[in-house]
């Protein structure tokens, strides 16, 4: 633990591997995969009123 390399020195680059984002497939980032879901389950509920009503 004496040595150098185990602490962070002025202009030093600490390099970090981003995560990778987990998707349904329903689109790119998380944020769209909500948005997709939230549509349909918007057009089934409309659906779903509609029907009842004719």
């Amino acid at each position: 633990m004496n040595s150098p390399f185990f602490y962070i020195q002025p202009n030093d680059y600490i390099i970090v591997k981003p995560l990778k984002q987990k998707t349904w497939r329903t689109g790119v980032t998380g944020v769209q995969s909500v948005a997709t879901i939230m549509t349909a389950i918007s057009l089934i509920t409309t659906l779903l009123v509609l029907s009842k009503t004719l």
